[in-house]
């Protein structure tokens, strides 16, 4: 079968305990049981490699209440592995402030952090290709940050996602893969206005902007039924506009330990991988965008 659909598989890095904006978590921000969060990242690289020979976006958690310990041995030793079967890295930051909003909205803040953990993790011998904001953040003034630091590919994005506060406006761009504008990260660039920044958008059914309408593969109130619903709604669109798709999904290397989230991710996998789908990863879905669009 034909490829349809281009998926990146983004896996973050967090904990269960995390949830400073989520009320459900009574606004949590317990520090990270590192010796737990380390079996799971190990049980991640296996995932990975058994289910898309490694083609994958890994992003590194760090943020107001875990800075650096996702980017210190031993878990370095793993994203070395990520790297070396066909993976990728991504900066990953996560600026809330508990209970109480986030810094996502303050440019030198940002800008700041995100230097910080580009530098760090070139330092210390990874290679990040891209960003993701925390809670699907981000603003104008990260694009020319991203440019200028050579980061080439965003994975912020989730299509009618609409929550100002936290800097998480997606409420009008495309449901694939597109080049940022400079000026506005929520439209279409005129060629003027392109950026370099290749934006890869988390897939979406277009029905809504909550985490039920995405991909987001392990969220609790969602099931396999309802991300099959999704992913069929993405091959709908690449037929329909006779184009491939291309898209990431989401999932925790929190959710490795839990049998039933592996076995719903692994479900899934199989279902895509059955009805057009190919994983790739990010900088492979950035040339196969220029290969179509050329």
């Amino acid at each position: 079968m034909e490829t349809l659909v281009y998926i990146v598989p983004s896996i973050d890095v967090s904990w269960d305990g995390f949830g400073p904006l989520n009320p459900g978590k009574n606004y949590s921000v317990t520090p990270p049981p590192l010796d737990e969060c380390l079996k799971d990242a190990e049980l991640i690289v296996e995932l990975l490699k058994e289910l898309h020979e490694g083609k994958s976006a890994l992003t590194i958690f760090s943020g107001t209440y875990c800075r650096n310990e996702f980017m210190r041995p031993p878990f370095t030793e793993i994203w070395n592995r990520i790297e070396k079967q066909g993976g990728e890295i991504l900066l990953h930051t996560h600026e809330e402030i508990a209970g109480n909003g986030t810094h996502h909205g303050e440019e030198s803040h940002m800008k700041s952090v995100i230097r910080y953990q580009f530098d760090f993790l070139k330092e210390i011998g990874l290679h990040p290709v891209g960003y993701r904001g925390g809670l699907y953040a981000y603003c104008s003034f990260l694009t020319p940050l991203l440019e200028e630091l050579g980061i080439p590919i965003d994975l912020s994005s989730a299509p009618g996602c609409n929550k100002p506060e936290r800097e998480a406006v997606w409420d009008n761009i495309p449901y694939s893969a597109f080049f940022l504008s400079r000026n506005d990260p929520n439209r279409l660039p005129c060629e003027e206005e392109k950026s370099q920044v290749f934006e890869i958008p988390l897939g979406a059914d277009g029905e809504g902007g909550e985490n039920i309408n995405f991909l987001y593969i392990d969220y609790v109130d969602s099931d396999l039924e309802n991300s099959k619903r999704i992913y069929d709604v993405v091959l709908s669109r690449a037929r329909n506009e006779n184009c491939p798709q291309i898209i990431y999904t989401l999932f925790h290397t929190f959710s490795a330990h839990k049998p039933r989230m592996i076995e719903r991710y692994k479900q899934f996998v199989d279902y895509t991988q059955k009805n057009g789908a190919q994983a790739v990863n990010p900088t492979e879905a950035r040339k196969i965008y220029e290969s179509i669009s050329s």
